[in-house]
């Protein structure tokens, strides 16, 4: 009987420790993940970029319209004096 014990638990030991080495090492499938993960972070940092620029482009169009609109006010004004 405690042959038997010293068995499993020397078994024990050899599939802990081989365990153990085998999280230590990354593996192809770990890698492509992590591949997958840093280009999805970089399309989801990208899209922010291009709606940043694309609120701050509108912002400014709009801006513009309003100026161009006062000028055009102005103008016909002018002209019914």
């Amino acid at each position: 009987m405690n042959r038997h014990k010293g068995i499993v638990a020397a078994l024990f030991a050899v599939v802990v420790v081989t365990g153990l080495a085998a999280c230590e090492k990354e593996g192809p499938a770990e890698k492509a993940g992590k591949a997958i993960d840093n280009a999805a972070n970089n399309v989801a940092e990208g899209a922010r970029e291009m709606k940043e620029d694309i609120v701050e482009k509108a912002k400014e169009m709009k801006e513009d319209a309003a100026e161009e609109g006062k000028e055009m006010q102005e103008s016909a004004e002018k002209k019914m004096d």
